[in-house]
């Protein structure tokens, strides 16, 4: 076995140790059209939509999926069309709490620091990648397909000069590093949607991974992440405070068996 997958297993093996069962209980999913507020977007929204309407129960901030104000009949059609992945467009609360309404189908993505590079790879939509932050450049044994796109700048110091000339459907970034707001202020008038996703807390990491496989229409890719993270329970061997847990290396878990890891003692 080469070099590099010794690394990149011995990576993906020390991550499912360090896992910890704090994923697998997240809170509900924030998005619109989540109307009985739980940990999952299904018919049981429209059913709940439905008894909103005939006023058998309490509306909810999320029963109005189409987020126009009101809930009503299209709050239901719009609900469908989420379930079935053929919406139009999807807001949801991001985790700076701010409400995005993000235009679908997204073909262009800018990434602004290598978390959100891990998640969108984890997601299966390199393809979509426009443009990435230099953190991502640093990476190129994670990131062999992205490190192709076009720089747009230092992770905490983007180019938006250069963000707007690639014309991204959506960009990607932390709630704080730059502030969402500041990239908000910048890319608005030109008609580019800001998100701020962390991807780096365990306690919203689950949430946050569902929010863009809705937005990037790989819905069950972002369910199998969040399942593959709820089924590994090794905190017996390490400690389980770290604040982080790497995404890239669920690619490499579906790819190896276990009797194919063969591990270096720096690994741990």
């Amino acid at each position: 076995m080469k070099k590099k997958n010794l690394v990149l297993v011995g990576i993906a093996v020390c991550t499912i140790l360090l896992a910890s069962p704090v994923l697998a209980s997240a809170g509900y999913s924030k998005i619109y059209g989540n109307a009985n507020e739980d940990d999952t977007l299904d018919m049981r929204d429209v059913t709940y939509i439905k008894l909103v309407i005939f006023g058998k129960k309490p509306a909810t901030d999320f029963a109005d999926a189409n987020y126009d104000g009101k809930v009503s009949m299209l709050d239901i059609g719009q609900t469908k069309l989420i379930i079935l992945g053929k919406e139009k467009e999807i807001t949801v609360v991001d985790s700076a709490d701010r409400i995005v309404t993000v235009k679908k189908p997204v073909e262009r993505i800018v990434v602004l620091n290598s978390d959100a590079a891990e998640a969108v790879q984890i997601l299966d939509a390199v393809d979509k990648v426009v443009g990435v932050s230099t953190s991502v450049f640093k990476k190129s044994y994670y990131f062999p397909e992205m490190v192709k796109r076009t720089s747009i700048g230092k992770w905490n110091e983007p180019n938006y000069e250069a963000i707007i000339e690639l014309n991204p459907d959506i960009v990607i970034g932390y709630v704080k590093w730059p502030p969402i707001t500041e990239v908000e202020e910048k890319l608005d008038p030109a008609g580019i949607t800001a998100i701020a996703l962390d991807f780096y807390k365990q306690d919203i990491l689950r949430e946050e991974v569902e929010k863009l496989g809705y937005i990037l229409n790989k819905k069950e890719r972002a369910e199998r992440y969040n399942e593959w993270c709820s089924n590994i329970n090794c905190c017996n061997h390490l400690s389980c405070g770290q604040k982080r847990f790497p995404l890239f290396e669920f690619i490499f878990a579906l790819e190896f068996k276990p009797q194919d890891l063969i591990l270096e003692p720096w690994y741990f």
